[in-house]
C-alpha cells in the first residue's frame, strides 16, 4: 500500500470509514480482502503547536549576545532546551584511546545541527534531541516536553515562565456577555 500521508477516519462501532478526500486514494492502492496495519495517531492542538514554536522564536530573538552565539538558529535553541531537560537519546561509545574519543565526540557532534558530545575515559558520548514530530512523539509526550522546554528557555533570558502563559489551549476566565454583571 502507498498513500500520500496519514488517512484520515472514522469509527463507526465496526468499521473504519476514510474520509471523502482519501477513499479515491485508498481505492487505488488497496486490494480488497487483504489486511492492512493501522497506526492511530493522536490528534495534536496545532494552536498550540504554533503557540510553542512562537514562544521559543521569541525567547531565542530575546537571549543576550553571549547566549545567543551558542545557538544560531531557533531550532538549535529548541533542541538544546530538549536535551537539557531529557528529551533526547544519549550514545556512549568506548574508544581505544582519550584522543580517539574526542576526534570522535567531534565527528559525531557535526552529524545533527545541536547535538552536545563529551569525552570522559576514552568514552565518547553524544546527546541528540528527539523529534517532536507527532508520529514521533505522541501529544501527552509532546505536552510534557513544551512545558519543559519553555520553563527552560525562559530561564535563559530570566524570566519567569508564567509570563509565557499566552497558550491558546489553556483555560481562560470569559468576558461576561453583554447586558451581565461581572
Amino acid at each position: 500500500m502507498t498513500t500520500s500521508g496519514p488517512i484520515l477516519a472514522s469509527w463507526d462501532g465496526e468499521h473504519f470509514i476514510p474520509a471523502r478526500r482519501h477513499a479515491k486514494e485508498l481505492a487505488a492502492s488497496m486490494v480488497v480482502g487483504e489486511w492492512y496495519y493501522l497506526d492511530v495517531a493522536e490528534k495534536r492542538s496545532m494552536a498550540e503547536h504554533r503557540f510553542y514554536f512562537a514562544s521559543l522564536k521569541d525567547i531565542w530573538s530575546s537571549l543576550p549576545e553571549v547566549i545567543g552565539e551558542r545557538f544560531p538558529t531557533v531550532a538549535s535553541f529548541r533542541k538544546a532546551g530538549l536535551i537539557a531537560c531529557g528529551f533526547c537519546h544519549k550514545a556512549e561509545i568506548v574508544c581505544a584511546n582519550n584522543q580517539q574519543a574526542l576526534k570522535l565526540a567531534a565527528t559525531l557532534a557535526r552529524m545533527d545541527d545541536y547535538a552536545v558530545a563529551e569525552v570522559r575515559d576514552r568514552v565518547a558520548a553524544i546527546w541528540t534531541a528527539d523529534s517532536q514530530s507527532l508520529k514521533a512523539m505522541g501529544n501527552d509526550r509532546f505536552k510534557a516536553s513544551k512545558q519543559a522546554v519553555l520553563e527552560w528557555a525562559a530561564a535563559q533570558i530570566g524570566v519567569n515562565p508564567n509570563v509565557l502563559d499566552r497558550d491558546p489551549d489553556a483555560e481562560r476566565p470569559q468576558p461576561p456577555i453583554e447586558g451581565e454583571r461581572a
